[in-house]
């Protein structure tokens, strides 16, 4: 009788667990903990005895936030941002993971907003007052001119601005530009007004309102800061006499002294 020769299978994780498990990426925002649909990631497999990574696929989460796929090995892995999200900062994470024998690993990332510097906060009609503008000797407005403010202003609603001088200019990363202008209110029987309408230019001719102040709270403001320069001029005089004095009686203990010791000697 023939004897079948048994046949001897090398045992791996392969053949004890064909199919070796699954991964999911979760993607989030960071603030809310609601997710991230249509967030675009790719999976790597890493080269285990050094080469280049291995691009497994590229694949984008579901209205739940999730990616699921299923491993046909094990080894390690990680996703990476494919592309950026509308609305959120980019991911430059490398998310590493793990699949061992029949096993689901979960990867969580929370996308953040992107971090806006926030423009700090000028007083121009002070700053007008106090330096940095050239007040312009030759109010004309030029066409020039005109095409700036025109581009500046174009979708402002409620009011309309009719420029009537060019008052200063100040040279920063572009220009700032100060019309004096006719403001008109669109309402039937509105009464106008003088108004400075703060404008800057970009260095690619790019134009935006920085402010708007009435020619009234202008007034306003011109007096304050007079106002307060003026009430600083007595405390700079009292440390001026201060000063002095302290430095006449310095000199007057200086000579009493060496009096006294020519008096010992």
């Amino acid at each position: 009788m023939k004897r079948n020769a048994a046949k001897l299978m090398a045992i791996t994780p392969r053949t004890l667990f064909p199919v070796p498990g699954s991964s999911v990426l979760v993607v989030t925002d960071a603030e809310t903990g609601l997710p991230v649909a249509g967030a675009k990631y790719d999976l790597y497999r890493v080269a285990e005895f050094g080469g280049k990574d291995t691009k497994v696929a590229t694949l984008t989460t579901n209205k739940d936030g999730k990616i699921t796929i299923g491993h046909t090995d094990t080894g390690k892995f990680y996703w990476t941002a494919a592309a950026e999200v509308e609305g959120y900062a980019a991911d430059e994470a490398k998310h590493e993971f793990t699949i061992i024998g029949v096993m689901q690993t979960v990867t969580e990332v929370a996308l953040t907003k992107p971090v806006v510097e926030e423009e700090p906060e000028v007083d121009f009609a002070s700053d007008l007052l106090l330096g940095g503008w050239n007040l312009d000797v030759d109010p004309e407005i030029t066409d020039a001119l005109k095409a700036v403010f025109e581009k500046g202003t174009e979708g402002l609603l409620g009011v309309d601005y009719e420029p009537y001088a060019y008052f200063a200019s100040q040279l920063v990363a572009g220009t700032n530009h100060c019309f004096l202008c006719m403001a008109t209110p669109v309402v039937p029987d509105a009464e106008s007004y003088f108004a400075f309408v703060f404008l800057y230019e970009d260095l690619e001719g790019n134009v935006k309102v920085l402010d708007i102040v009435t020619m009234d709270e202008f007034l306003e403001n011109a007096l304050t800061t007079a106002d307060d320069l003026l009430s600083g001029i007595p405390a700079i005089l009292g440390e001026t006499e201060e000063t002095e004095a302290a430095e006449t009686t310095e000199v007057t203990e200086t000579a009493e002294a060496a009096e006294t010791a020519e008096a010992a000697e």
